[in-house]
């Protein structure tokens, strides 16, 4: 299977999540970002770099929600009867997981509904989970 590989980046600081142009591999200190972010000053796009421990990774899926949304790992999902996954990176797939009294339960995306948030930008709806 073909596709591609990008990545966003939840700068923890700043609470605010970004377009990944470049990763940066440090054997010391971790993984840095270069994301594409916006000057109002200049009024253009612009490149920042995010430290290790400013930072988490989120790969994309490859795969799209029902509304054609595309699907990173940690975004949140909800189906149609209204229950709430996290998309997930199990042994050899992407895969939901839900969080129950028993432990956590793997899902197929297919068919599974939308693409609400993500754990970063929007806890909130974990609550309850």
């Amino acid at each position: 299977m073909n596709r591609e590989i990008k990545f966003r980046a939840w700068h923890k600081k700043y609470k605010k999540m970004y377009e990944v142009l470049h990763l940066h591999l440090d054997g010391d200190e971790g993984i840095w970002a270069t994301v594409k972010g916006y000057s109002c000053i200049e009024n253009k796009d612009i490149h920042i770099q995010i430290q290790p421990k400013d930072i988490e990774i989120m790969q994309y899926t490859g795969l799209h929600d029902k509304n054609g949304k595309e699907i990173y790992e940690d975004d949140i999902f909800k189906d149609y009867l209204g229950n709430i996954y996290i998309a997930s990176w199990y042994i050899t797939k992407w895969a939901l997981r839900e969080k129950t009294k028993t432990g956590i339960i793997m899902h197929d995306f297919h068919n599974i509904g939308e693409v609400i948030g993500d754990i970063y930008s929007n806890p909130e709806l974990l609550e309850g989970t």
